[in-house]
């Protein structure tokens, strides 16, 4: 792997992807979030634990997170 800091490798996936690193894991743990709900076997609080870390851990700010990405409350998205 090259040998270049943090700052310009988030300077470079930004270009490429169009937003910063850490939005893009977001959206990723969203996603998984989005399908792990629909399927509807895990609660909020299993399915945070299991796209979170430290961050996102919290049902709580999973729901957060999600409303932000998703338009539409988990609980919501379990019954669509």
């Amino acid at each position: 792997m090259a040998q270049i800091s943090p700052h310009y490798f988030a300077s470079l996936f930004k270009q490429s992807r169009g937003i910063a690193p850490h939005q893009y894991v977001t959206k990723c743990r969203v996603e998984r979030a989005k399908y792990l709900l629909a399927k509807r076997e895990l609660s909020v609080i299993q399915v945070s634990q299991l796209v979170g870390d430290l961050i996102i851990s919290v049902a709580n700010l999973l729901t957060q997170f999600f409303i932000c990405e998703a338009q539409i409350a988990p609980d919501r998205e379990t019954a669509l």
